[in-house]
């Protein structure tokens, strides 16, 4: 963000002065008629000259650096806090009300001759601040929403109060038409101090912030991106985990296949197991360490290579120990005694139902062992998935390297049989993913259920930086954002819009 600029100097038009004698023909009656209706100023006729009225240094040393003052203080919050219910030009106009509160705050008018034909060029600051907030017909209903918009509708007539004409006698308006009145010798309205075609005021598609404001936006900025970046990588897994799952959302269909295949009928029957959950993850699991575990522990026989080894021998051997432990003491504990169907596991698992004898312990075993099923699962699927930094992490950033046989054939006598290694793994992650959203795992449906949740935090995030960057700053991060091709499209397609 550029740092807030000062004000342009420029806003005010070039004046001509009068002779005293073109004043008294021309602009004498109106002047007179000025300072009897605004208390600001005396015009006399002889000699032709213009003086200022005492009280307008009562005036501008107490109601006006009070005015400012207390202004100031109740903007004070809205520029560090209430930016982000503004627009741009709504902020950079209370910006440029603040700056001129400060102003009035500050100045010592006390010491400012009045009767000095130069003292208005001694407010210069404080008179272009003022034609900028004047530079538009509309500004004044700008700042009035604005204000009210970010709940200081309370400061309405104290803005009023120095902004206006009239709203009190004398005015800060009146006292700087008079000021230029006496140096210029002439009769002046406010518009008349503006330039016809003054240069661009403030910024109307980016803020423009104070500097401590703007430290604090660009680590909210840099946190905002972090962010993104994370929540990138969420939905991405998300959307790559359910590219491995069947269109049938409990996943039925795909671990259906793979069971009857493994147990055709009539000596199992997929949905006959489920009512007991111990025979059919004995069934499952035995299937499943005697296709998948040779590609993750063991050598297999590969298409023109022979057999190969595709991993470290410590890669996966841990999760293999731990799947075989579990269907063991399924087998030895719980197979002669235990009956316990898929739709009573999921109601105890969920609290809907109490469980009976050993139930309890056989619940645990069976989430341990899907857990278990499901880590696998992302383990592997990190290896096919584009790298994200979790897989860097684990396995380095080149995974094929790491796994150099994924276009080779396999050469099984069994349903892996001519597919290519990362087909093959592919199908291996398909099972445990499918596995897992039938026995509603908590890790995998809960990272299924933020997809949605994570593209609305997403399209807000994003919706923050187009508004607090401004568009062309907003299209060149969009360019360069290291979130993933994903994220620089979605933003670059928002800074169109």
């Amino acid at each position: 963000m550029t740092p807030a600029k000062r004000p342009h100097f420029q806003i005010k038009r070039e004046i001509q002065t009068y002779s005293p004698l073109s004043f008294l023909r021309r602009d004498f009656l109106k002047v007179r008629e000025f300072g009897r209706r605004s208390y600001v100023l005396e015009a006399r006729l002889f000699p032709p000259q213009i003086r200022m009225n005492r009280s307008v240094t009562t005036f501008l040393s107490t109601t006006a650096r009070t005015l400012g003052r207390d202004i100031s203080r109740r903007l004070a919050p809205v520029m560090e806090r209430g930016w982000p219910s503004l627009a741009p030009v709504q902020y950079n106009l209370l910006v440029l009300l603040k700056r001129l509160a400060d102003r009035l705050c500050d100045f010592d008018f006390r010491r400012l001759d009045l009767q000095s034909s130069n003292a208005i060029d001694r407010l210069r600051a404080v008179e272009c601040l003022f034609l900028m907030l004047h530079g538009n017909p509309n500004f004044l209903q700008i700042i009035c929403s604005a204000l009210d918009r970010v709940g200081a509708g309370d400061a309405l007539g104290l803005v009023l109060q120095l902004l206006a004409e009239d709203c009190t006698i004398p005015s800060l308006y009146n006292c700087l038409l008079g000021l230029n009145m006496l140096k210029h010798r002439r009769y002046l309205r406010l518009e008349d101090l503006i330039h016809d075609a003054p240069p661009r005021i403030f910024a109307t598609e980016r803020y423009q912030f104070e500097k401590p404001v703007r430290l604090s936006v660009e680590r909210l900025i840099r946190r905002t991106r972090e962010s993104l970046n994370k929540m990138h990588e969420q939905l991405a897994e998300a959307r790559s985990v359910r590219g491995y799952l069947a269109t049938d959302v409990l996943g039925r269909f795909t671990l259906k296949t793979f069971y009857d295949s493994v147990f055709p009928g009539p000596a199992s029957n997929f949905a006959a197991d489920l009512q007991d959950l111990v025979v059919f993850m004995t069934r499952l699991f035995k299937s499943f360490d005697g296709l998948f575990a040779p590609l993750l522990i063991a050598k297999v026989p590969l298409e023109n290579q022979g057999q190969v080894k595709l991993f470290s021998p410590l890669a996966f051997a841990a999760e293999i120990a731990r799947l075989r432990a579990f269907v063991e003491r399924l087998e030895t504990e719980f197979a002669p005694s235990a009956r316990l169907s898929l739709v009573q596991y999921l109601k105890i698992k969920h609290g809907r139902l109490w469980a009976i004898g050993d139930e309890n312990e056989l619940c645990r075993l069976v989430g341990q062992t899907i857990g278990c099923l499901v880590d696998l699962g992302r383990k592997v699927h990190e290896i096919l998935c584009p790298p994200s930094s979790a897989a860097r992490k684990q396995f380095g950033s080149n995974l094929a390297a790491r796994v150099p046989f994924l276009g080779s054939r396999l050469l099984t006598r069994s349903l892996l049989s001519h597919l290519t290694v990362a087909e093959a793994l592919s199908e291996l992650v398909t099972v445990c993913f499918s596995a897992g959203i039938l026995f509603e795992d908590s890790i995998l449906t809960t990272l299924l259920g933020q997809e949605k949740k994570l593209r609305t935090e997403i399209q807000s995030r994003i919706t923050f930086l187009e508004k607090v960057l401004g568009p062309q700053r907003y299209r060149d991060l969009a360019v360069m954002f290291p979130g993933g091709r994903d994220c620089g499209e979605e933003m670059a397609g928002a800074a169109t819009r």
